[in-house]
């Protein structure tokens, strides 16, 4: 029973194309940037191109991820790790 599901499991890993895993490290990233401007502006209403740059994340990261990096370096935060 285990040899099948493993079997299973590697034959999902194999089907997903190579940019799930890239794109799952995007998600990641981008929330941590999220985070950070969160952080940093506590209290205050985040601009509109943040919010709406910060609500993409989950789904347009390589959309979210530019204007994120793009404000936290306007206001002289220093990014997270990639």
């Amino acid at each position: 029973m285990k040899a099948i599901k493993f079997i299973a499991l590697a034959a999902v890993a194999v089907m997903l194309p190579p940019t799930a895993f890239a794109q799952s490290a995007d998600v990641t990233y981008c929330r941590a940037l999220a985070a950070k401007y969160r952080e940093f502006n506590k209290g205050q209403d985040p601009q509109a191109n943040v919010a709406a740059a910060a609500a993409k994340c989950d789904t347009k990261p390589g959309e979210a991820i530019p204007a994120l990096e793009k404000q936290l370096r306007d206001d002289k935060i220093a990014l997270p790790p990639r």
